[in-house]
């Protein structure tokens, strides 16, 4: 056999197991749960109001078009 030939029939497996050793360790903990994201200033900033019924809610935030229509 070729050296590039061998060192590719070891170096494979190991790899491989390497490789299914990290996925196994990055699923087997739980994920931390940052809780509620940071309101920055510059993420509520708007010049003019939106141009639809509820002008101070975004497009698709749910939430925001609930609320506006409950007190219409």
């Amino acid at each position: 056999m070729n050296q590039w030939e061998k060192i590719t029939f070891y170096a494979v497996p190991v790899v491989g197991v390497l490789a299914a050793y990290n996925v196994f360790a990055h699923f087997s903990h739980g994920h931390h749960d940052e809780g509620e994201p940071v309101k920055y200033d510059y993420q509520g900033f708007r010049k003019k109001a939106f141009p639809w019924s509820c002008p101070q809610c975004p497009l698709f935030d749910k939430e925001c078009w609930k609320e506006c229509r409950a007190s219409k």
